[in-house]
């Protein structure tokens, strides 16, 4: 019996031993391998083997030695190396780590055109408030000039072009220099900040290609019917100095006062100026509408939609209807999206 005693005693104190080795070879091999800096793998390795024989050699002991100690290692109440090992988290597969890219390009595929039609919608609407502004900017100015709105380019007969346009003044006629938006008369009703807008995307626009026309901030003026005359007294200096009033139209919730609005040309190669009138689909003379195409005007940059300004004061989108391809000075229209929206005739433009 005494033997007996001395032998499980034995075994118990191998097993305490080998279990102390065991939980040290652990400490040594997690150590190693979670340090970032460690530069010896082959340690690693060594520990990892050296953790491997401590386990072997514990279960061993105990199922040889001692019953007891077997049946607790039976019902897991050991720990072991597996179910030590079992606890630590494991890395990412290849195949894992590809379904994770997979899932992020569809969500990334699915929510950039929503981006692009959000901020797409934000510029429409920063457009639409500025050229609101220059409604009311000229019926304000109509108040204060006998009910008369802005000329849109009052003196444009003198020597190649005229000083004044609506929205600014140059020191020269011949289209050297560029207008001063700081000079316009609508300048005094702009509210707050006394300052033109420009459209957010008029930054498209290639504002050194014709300083005939830049400084209208991407916005084009009906300059046929309420800016001037010419539709009465044809293209004399008489009907760019006699604007329109508002009793004289008579529907003005229907009748065009600014527009989104560029011109394209082709030299020497295709790009889009600013350009400050909005032109009616038709020419005009002192007998009315003629057969006569105009060169369009109106830009449909906004994602295919022109922000049109109406002289009631309010403001709509509209998309293009029609269009011609190509202008006096070679401009690609359609690829520009410059046309017209409505019908093809002149009565969203007159006063009618």
């Amino acid at each position: 019996m005494a033997e007996r005693c001395f032998g499980i005693g034995l075994s118990r104190a191998l097993v305490k031993q080998s279990f102390r080795a065991l939980t040290r070879a652990r400490s040594t091999y997690w150590g190693i391998c979670t340090r970032r800096k460690a530069k010896n793998p082959v340690l690693a390795t060594s520990a990892w083997r050296g953790l491997e024989a401590s386990n072997s050699h514990a279960h061993s002991l105990k199922v040889r030695h001692d019953p007891t100690v077997s049946r607790l290692a039976d019902r897991g109440s050991i720990p072991t190396l597996s179910t030590t090992t079992a606890s630590v988290g494991r890395g990412f597969s290849i195949i894992e780590v590809l379904v994770v890219i997979a899932i992020i390009a569809v969500l990334a595929a699915l929510l950039f055109p929503v981006l692009i039609s959000s901020r797409a919608a934000a510029n429409r609407a920063k457009c639409m408030s500025n050229i609101k502004q220059l409604v009311m900017a000229n019926r304000l100015y109509a108040n204060d000039y006998d009910g008369r709105f802005v000329p849109a380019a009052v003196d444009i007969f003198e020597g190649s072009g005229g000083h004044w346009r609506w929205h600014g003044w140059r020191p020269t006629t011949d289209g050297s220099t560029q207008f001063d938006p700081q000079k316009s008369p609508l300048l005094p009703y702009m509210g707050r900040d006394q300052r033109l807008k420009e459209c957010p995307l008029g930054g498209m626009l290639d504002k050194n290609g014709n300083a005939f026309e830049a400084g209208g901030g991407g916005y084009g003026y009906n300059a046929t019917y309420i800016g001037g005359s010419y539709w009465k007294f044809g293209m004399t200096p008489r009907a760019a100095e006699t604007t329109a009033s508002l009793w004289m139209i008579k529907n003005p919730e229907r009748t065009v006062m600014f527009t989104d609005a560029a011109m394209p040309q082709g030299y020497p190669q295709q790009r889009v100026t600013e350009y400050s009138f909005c032109e009616p689909p038709f020419a005009v003379d002192s007998r009315g509408v003629t057969k006569y195409r105009n060169m369009p005007s109106i830009h449909f940059r906004h994602n295919g939609f022109a922000v049109v300004a109406w002289c009631d004061g309010h403001v709509s989108t509209e998309t293009m209807s029609f269009t011609i391809p190509k202008n006096v000075y070679k401009g690609d229209n359609k690829r520009f999206k410059v046309g017209w929206f409505g019908p093809d005739s002149n009565e969203l433009f007159d006063l009618e």
